[in-house]
């Protein structure tokens, strides 16, 4: 039989209780911990996803603006006049911080002739192409917007620092768009930091326009450009994302790897989760690398992490509480039935149900050690005439008078096996 004893020296099920309600908690903390650092890995790339697509909208719009401005050109009948240049430009450029500009083809042959004509529309009887020096080609300045250039300087010329760049841009098809270089038409030493992008589309125009236009055998007409700073690029760009936030680039379309912007210290991008984006645009591929300015701990929700430990503590300690009262209850019960079914109540000596289980384990014993037992059976004679006539009470005393009498002879005597 189960005592209560035994139980509260061995029964546990009480920190079992706890123990597991607890762990639920700790799963349930960990998993929404879980959920929320990927929410917010989920934000931070969703942030460097919205800066990658704004600084593409940027760009297209620069490149749109300089596919405008060629179209004038290609489209006009005449010659552009300096001022209609640069109204045209202050329509289509709402940018600030982006400079427009147009470099015309002029063979040699044509040079006086060219040179001539400009000192007249614009007024500046000193015009000339330079740098001097006699040459098959030039492609002066001829246009500009903001008009703050020197016209007729010559990016044809061997002294032009982006010479390399400007016959690759002729020689294309399309809108080009240079790698981080210097301010085109300044006195910047290469020392300098390149700070500066460039985009650039050459014009070719039909049969027909070749007649009244100046062209070379295949129709190039001359280069529409646009440069600027990459300051001012981003700085539009932070003011439609609006999110405190790290970022750098690289130029990574050859083989070699360019940074060109880094907003935060190298150190910053070592060990952290940062994500990289890719943007291909205008012949150019760049690498976007961001991340938020803070550590990721410091944007979780650590409240929505932390209350289920709290709430699921406190149920665990009331459930241990009323496990262990109720099962305090059920073994106090269970042990005064073990015994009644262990101790005759009335008389307080062995039931008759222990007598026959002790008994039967003492015959065992005797036979595993080839010993013999002896067994007395008492009876009164004549109870149930006794019970008859004086009742049931009487006998009760008459029986407990003779379970006392027994107990005292037996009393510190044990029986041996004979």
């Amino acid at each position: 039989m189960i005592s209560l004893r035994n139980h509260v020296k061995n029964g546990k099920m009480h920190y079992v209780v706890f123990c597991f309600v607890f762990l639920c908690g700790m799963a349930t903390s960990l998993a929404i911990y879980l959920e929320e650092r990927k929410h917010v890995y989920s934000d931070q790339k969703a942030v460097g996803e919205h800066f990658t697509e704004k600084l593409n909208d940027s760009l297209t719009q620069y490149i749109t603006g300089v596919s405008i401005a060629a179209a004038l050109i290609e489209s006009s009948k005449g010659e552009v006049t300096a001022g209609y240049f640069s109204r045209f430009a202050q329509r289509v450029i709402t940018t600030q911080g982006i400079n427009l500009y147009f470099a015309q083809y002029v063979p040699a042959s044509k040079k006086s002739e060219y040179e001539m004509q400009k000192r007249i529309l614009l007024g500046n009887y000193n015009f000339r192409i330079y740098p001097d020096g006699d040459r098959s080609e030039y492609m002066p300045l001829t246009l500009g917007y903001p008009d703050k250039f020197t016209y007729g300087y010559d990016i044809l010329s061997s002294q032009y620092r982006n010479l390399s760049s400007v016959i690759q841009a002729r020689n294309s098809s399309s809108v080009t768009l240079s790698e981080p270089t210097f301010s085109p038409f300044s006195d910047a030493s290469l020392s300098a930091e390149a700070d500066t992008f460039i985009i650039r589309k050459p014009i070719y125009l039909s049969v027909d326009a070749r007649s009244y236009k100046l062209t070379d055998d295949i129709g190039f007409h001359g280069i529409i450009g646009a440069f600027f700073k990459v300051d001012s690029l981003f700085k539009e760009v932070n003011s439609l994302v609006r999110h405190d936030f790290y970022y750098r680039l690289a130029d990574v379309s050859s083989d070699s790897m360019l940074w060109f912007v880094d907003t935060a210290e190298p150190s910053s991008w070592e060990g952290v989760n940062f994500d990289t984006h890719y943007l291909s645009i205008a012949g150019r591929k760049w690498r976007i690398d961001t991340r938020y300015t803070e550590n990721i701990m410091t944007r979780i929700h650590w409240f929505l992490v932390i209350a289920p430990l709290f709430v699921f503590g406190f149920f665990a300690l009331f459930l241990a509480y009323y496990s262990r009262k109720l099962s305090l209850t059920y073994f106090s019960m269970l042990d005064s039935i073990n015994k009644r079914i262990e101790i005759d109540e009335l008389t307080g000596l062995l039931s008759r149900y222990q007598i026959q289980l002790e008994l039967n384990e003492l015959i065992v014993s005797c036979q595993e050690k080839d010993k013999q037992l002896a067994a007395l059976i008492l009876d009164l004679d004549h109870f149930k005439t006794i019970n008859d006539a004086f009742g049931h009470e009487l006998g009760d005393k008459l029986l407990v008078n003779v379970s006392k009498r027994l107990a005292s002879i037996l009393q510190g005597k044990r029986t041996n096996i004979i």
